[in-house]
């Protein structure tokens, strides 16, 4: 497993420093997403609020200090696919929404769940950046608030500056 964790982290580190070379836009990120990772359902934020929101079991996969600055309601933390799976085939609620900053390491955590046999498993496209940018709720131990963690410089440009903290 430390093996398949240290591979995905290369990828995603390969695949970061290529789109990090280019001006990030929505389309084009969504599109290499989608085309890296096909055996995965992609869900707009749109279909997540009408067909998911309330009924599904939704995972944020990112850092523990990006979860712990906002995170969509009821989102439960989750950043081990083994741990994750184990823990969903414990829960009644499926199917699973999973998200992250923009959707690439939310679609690296829905195919590892796959590989793990669970396949009511979606990633939502556009992830927290995007649900925050259309103005949906956000909340921290605290309670609500308008923040979320940028990821890093570069990936918070495709965050709201309103939202930065």
């Amino acid at each position: 497993m430390k093996l398949f964790r240290r591979l995905g982290a290369a990828l995603a580190f390969i695949f970061m420093t290529a789109c990090a070379s280019a001006q990030l836009n929505w389309q084009s990120l969504k599109a290499q997403i989608r085309n890296q990772f096909p055996s995965v359902e992609h869900i707009t934020t749109t279909d997540f609020k009408e067909n998911y929101s309330g009924s599904a079991l939704v995972v944020d996969v990112r850092n523990a200090d990006e979860f712990a600055v906002s995170h969509i309601p009821d989102a439960v933390h989750f950043q081990d696919a083994d741990q994750l799976a184990a823990w969903i085939k414990r829960q009644p609620t499926q199917p699973v929404v999973v998200y992250c900053s923009v959707g690439y390491r939310s679609a690296q955590m829905a195919k590892s769940l796959q590989k793990l046999g669970l396949q009511q498993v979606v990633n939502l496209e556009g992830s927290i950046f995007e649900w925050a940018n259309q103005g949906e709720p956000v909340v921290a131990p605290t309670g609500p608030t308008q923040k979320v963690h940028p990821f890093n410089e570069k990936w918070g440009q495709l965050l709201e500056e309103k939202y930065h903290p």
